[in-house]
């Protein structure tokens, strides 16, 4: 089956990034929003794989084969999620300290900046 040839290769460079992740980058100025993107882009991908596999898994249903496991993809979204947290965070923070920077004192919000 060609789709699980594709799905599997889709999946092992997901992986392969997700991995990547886990090791670190430098925190290259001006690349916050872009590794922020990448993240939610590999969280929209793993999902779009999830349901991929359920059609795959259908078919093999139908053809009475063995059916492809889905615990790596949990799994991924499981590990990828403190990434996207701490991406969020760091570019909400970024983006806040900006605007308060910018702001007149008598402007800001108190609590916010707490």
């Amino acid at each position: 089956m060609q789709d699980v040839a594709e799905y599997d290769q889709k999946l092992a460079d997901l992986k392969s990034k997700v991995v990547s992740l886990a090791q670190g980058a430098p925190d290259i100025p001006g690349e916050d929003k872009k590794k922020q993107a990448e993240v939610h882009e590999m969280i929209r991908s793993l999902k779009e794989s999830k349901k991929q596999l359920k059609e795959i898994q259908s078919q093999q249903n139908d053809l009475e084969m063995m059916l492809t496991e889905d615990n790596i993809i949990d799994q991924l979204l499981i590990d990828i999620e403190p990434h996207k947290k701490l991406w969020d965070l760091h570019v909400e923070y970024k983006e806040k300290t900006e605007s308060w920077l910018k702001s007149a004192l008598k402007k800001l919000n108190p609590e916010e900046v707490e």
